[in-house]
Parts: C-alpha cells; sequence; structure tokens
C-alpha cells in the first residue's frame, strides 16, 4: 500500500462522512448525531480493517472480520446503503469489498 493510499484511507476514516448535506442530496432527513457516530465507527473499523489487511502480507482475514463484526442491525435501510456507499468509496469500488459486502448480508 502507497504512503498517499495509506493517507487517504486515514483520513477519510478519521472525516465525518455523513454531513448533513449528503442525507439532504439523497432526500433524506439526517440521522441522529448517535447514529452518525455509529456510522463513523463502523467506517473506521473497515478502515483499520483494509490497513491491518495490508500491513500483514495482504492478509484479507482481517478485512473480513471488520466486516462481519459491523452491527448493522443499528441502522435502517437507508442508514445501511449510505454506509455501503461510504465504504466502496474507501475501498475505491473495488470488486472484493461489494463481494465481502454481499456475503455480511
Amino acid at each position: 500500500m502507497t504512503d498517499n493510499l495509506l493517507k487517504l484511507v486515514n483520513e477519510f476514516a478519521n472525516r465525518n462522512n455523513f454531513p448533513d448535506d449528503e442525507w439532504y442530496a439523497r432526500g433524506l432527513v439526517p440521522s441522529s448525531s448517535e447514529k452518525i457516530a455509529a456510522l463513523n465507527e463502523s467506517i473506521k473499523d473497515v478502515a483499520q480493517g483494509i490497513l491491518e489487511s495490508f500491513s500483514k502480507t495482504g492478509n484479507q482475514r482481517f478485512l473480513q472480520q471488520k466486516l462481519e463484526n459491523l452491527h448493522l442491525q443499528e441502522f435502517d435501510t437507508e442508514e445501511k446503503d449510505f454506509l455501503f456507499d461510504k465504504l466502496r468509496l474507501l475501498w475505491n469500488c473495488n470488486k472484493k469489498l461489494d463481494k465481502k459486502l454481499s456475503s455480511v448480508f
């Protein structure tokens, strides 16, 4: 993993990925601050899994564990959709993540 990609994943993990204007752009009312914090924590957990995966000789087990440990039952359908859209951005639309997300459901 290049330094630039490492920096990008860290920045993505440490920002608010669910600002009000993006909810409105989707035609949705923003979720509560508690839900947004949980969504951002999910992004952070998966980002950590991505970083661990690449730091441990490409072992995808760490990423899969992070995906499987997401507390999806906390979120409604729109929140899950928004979360998965952000996860796809985090992984740069990589088909491997889409495949892993599909296996979680």
